[in-house]
């Protein structure tokens, strides 16, 4: 979704440049991160969609814990489920999909960086 803006998903401005690191993309994966992964994970434990058992230590990697495909299938289910519910974006004093706001922010920045607009705002659950 970067790129398609025209900038450089690894050229960040919190996350460092490191080869390979799409550190643009982790950057505005940041504002979201509470909206969408944080408050996605809630909602499965608040459902009790996920217990202990969903996860696997595999014996050849010490301290590693995988979810299971259930739990996976799950996530990945309740993950577009909120990047498709709907709220108030306040730029645009418009309803806009999650996934939308995103774009949106892009585009926003671009702006930002080409001078069109003066300052960042960044996003704020309404």
């Amino acid at each position: 979704m970067v790129q398609t803006k025209g900038l450089d998903p690894y050229l960040g401005f919190f996350h460092t440049v490191q080869y390979g690191r799409p550190s643009l993309a982790l950057d505005i994966e940041e504002e979201f991160r509470a909206v969408v992964v944080d408050a996605t994970v809630l909602d499965l434990l608040d459902a009790q969609a996920v217990a202990p058992a969903d996860f696997i230590q595999p014996p050849d990697k010490p301290g590693a814990v995988y979810a299971d495909e259930g739990v996976r299938k799950r996530f990945v289910a309740a993950y577009e489920a909120r990047m498709n519910q709907r709220l108030l974006y306040g730029p645009t004093g418009t309803q806009e999909t999650l996934r939308r706001c995103v774009l949106l922010q892009v585009e926003h920045l671009a702006r930002v960086l080409i001078a069109e607009e003066a300052a960042y705002q960044p996003f704020v659950w309404t």
